[in-house]
């Protein structure tokens, strides 16, 4: 499954602004991956972020690659779902019972999936903890895994964010303007987009 034109032009577009675009891993994700897995007592967790045409795992514990073909991956349903979502016995649901997730090795059987939601509402991934058995999990079980979607995605957020807020007003800066930029004009393709910039002068050094 691949998603449409437009979302995958957004979703590049805040993958680039939360420099997360092209990264093969990131460690500062691991102890929210760990406590995923923990959490639910699942033999596999991960990070998905979707490219064009690959998903990249940029947190994994319990899965041997760091890659897959979007086609592949069952994450591309997860960024389109109303809420977690949870596959019961992957084997037993025909959009996933031919993945080679589930029929070769690791041989997965479960799967549950929070969509990673940027602030502009743009889902560039997904939070995911798997099993190599069926399970159930329930709506409290989904709710926790939400929360730490929503973590992992202010982990991302606060790590773009660094050095790009003016320390006196504390709006976006110069630099900040230029990783949204993209995903602006990736939204705006009709009609006519305005801009507001707030210059801030040191008036001490204005003299």
């Amino acid at each position: 499954m691949s998603p449409p034109t437009s979302q995958r032009d957004e979703r590049s577009a805040v993958l680039s602004a939360m420099q997360v675009d092209g990264l093969a891993s990131l460690p500062a994700l691991d102890r929210l991956t760990a406590l995923a897995g923990y959490t639910f007592d699942a033999p596999v967790a991960f990070v998905s972020i979707l490219g064009d045409v690959k998903q990249r795992f940029l947190s994994r514990i319990g899965l041997p690659m760091a890659q897959t073909d979007i086609r592949a991956s069952i994450c591309a349903h997860a960024v389109t779902a109303d809420g977690v979502l949870v596959v019961p016995d992957l084997r037993q649901d025909p959009r996933f019972r031919d993945n080679p997730l589930v029929t070769d090795s690791p041989h997965l059987r479960f799967y549950a999936g929070a969509p990673l939601v940027a602030k502009n509402g743009v889902a560039i991934g997904a939070l995911c903890v798997m099993d190599t058995r069926p399970r159930t999990f329930n709506e409290g079980d989904q709710d926790q895994l939400a929360t730490l979607a929503e973590l992992v995605v202010a982990q991302l957020e606060l790590r773009a964010m660094s050095g790009r807020l003016d320390p006196v007003s504390g709006l976006p800066s110069r630099h900040q303007l230029h990783a949204d930029l993209p995903g602006i004009l990736a939204r705006c393709t009709e009609g006519t987009a305005y801009a507001v910039a707030v210059d801030i002068l040191d008036i001490p050094r204005a003299n």
